[in-house]
């Protein structure tokens, strides 16, 4: 999978079709060009037109969203170790290292801005979570004392267009 950078830490991920949900194909096909970008074809993945308008598809969003948030990680050169890890406490969504570091990354996927955007998300309950969570993922692999980061990546899938995808390291 090809990664390319848009502005910043922000990529347009073109992924592979065995990722893709059946409810996630429209009908037809079509392509779009972006301002400055290469020509997009939308008749392969495109997103619901709202969060409200997800229904139950929500749950399935989050998940192609974690799998999307894991490959980038991954190219940037980190090694997943657990998906979904869960505890009493909570759940992580993706724990990854470089080798010398562990870390925990939260992902939050929309489809469009209704309710605000995936980093709206993150406020300090959840934040509060995570390192809860985090402390006992560590322990259960007697890890305490080691270096760990918190990062998130956000994914924004707006109505016909690819995903917009940004890791932001050291967030909490």
């Amino acid at each position: 999978m090809a990664f390319r950078v848009l502005v910043g830490s922000v990529v347009l991920i073109p992924f592979p079709e065995s990722l893709v949900p059946n409810s996630f194909r429209p009908p037809g096909s079509g392509v779009v060009s972006n301002p400055g970008e290469v020509l997009v074809r939308t008749d392969k993945i495109t997103a619901p037109l709202s969060d409200h308008l997800v229904g139950g598809r929500r749950h399935e969003l989050g998940r192609v969203g974690e799998r999307i948030a894991a490959e980038l990680l991954e190219s940037t050169g980190l090694t997943v170790l657990d998906r979904n890890w869960s505890c009493p406490r909570g759940e992580l969504d993706i724990v990854a290292t470089d080798g010398d570091l562990v870390v925990f990354c939260e992902v939050k996927a929309r489809s469009g801005m209704d309710y605000g955007g995936p980093l709206g998300a993150i406020g300090p309950d959840k934040v509060a979570r995570v390192r809860s969570v985090a402390r006992a993922w560590l322990a259960e692999r007697d890890l305490v004392g080691c270096r760990v980061r918190f990062d998130v990546v956000s994914v924004l899938w707006p109505p016909g267009e690819p995903a917009r995808v940004e890791h932001l390291e050291g967030v909490f």
